[in-house]
């Protein structure tokens, strides 16, 4: 009996797991198939520019693609992010201003608005907290406020009109 109770445990533990390991491949698919349609919409968004050379437009481009990167993670610092760009922060903030007239700190709030805003509208699926979560807040009241002084309506608002559509 106790070898048919730890050949049972056994076999629901490893069912287990494989049904976690596959809803963490699925997550992790959307979150790619996400991540390629945000570049493609920045992209998009930077050749419109005229005001900027190519070479701006791929390094907003990659700046773009490190903050969403990093803002997954929670990490939402000047610092962090100017070293994922293999350059300081001086360097960042001069750039940045030249380019856009704009402060780092600006920029990737812009940056994380622009993130949640996109989720919101096309992923009708995904909660008020997933957002706040994939954009780097760790509390949903700071992301709410955030994306109310930035926009001037709250995320539900844009999540409800895109649920009306």
């Amino acid at each position: 009996i106790l070898v048919l109770a730890i050949v049972y445990t056994y076999r629901r533990h490893r069912h287990k797991v494989m049904n976690y390991e596959q809803q963490i491949s699925q997550a992790e698919d959307q979150n790619a198939q996400i991540y390629r349609q945000y570049q493609n919409v920045l992209a998009n968004a930077l050749q419109s520019s005229d005001t900027l050379t190519d070479d701006d437009r791929e390094f907003l481009e990659q700046l773009g693609g490190v903050i969403y990167l990093l803002t997954e993670k929670g990490v939402t610092d000047v610092d962090t992010i100017a070293s994922h760009m293999h350059i300081n922060t001086v360097t960042l903030r001069r750039r940045l201003s030249q380019m856009l007239d704009v402060t780092p700190k600006k920029y990737i709030l812009q940056t994380r608005m622009e993130k949640a805003k996109y989720l919101l509208q096309q992923y009708s699926d995904i909660t008020i907290a997933e957002v706040a979560e994939r954009c780097g807040y760790a509390q949903v009241p700071n992301f709410t406020r955030a994306f109310k002084n930035f926009y001037g309506i709250m995320p539900s608002e844009v999540k409800n009109e895109k649920m009306k559509e």
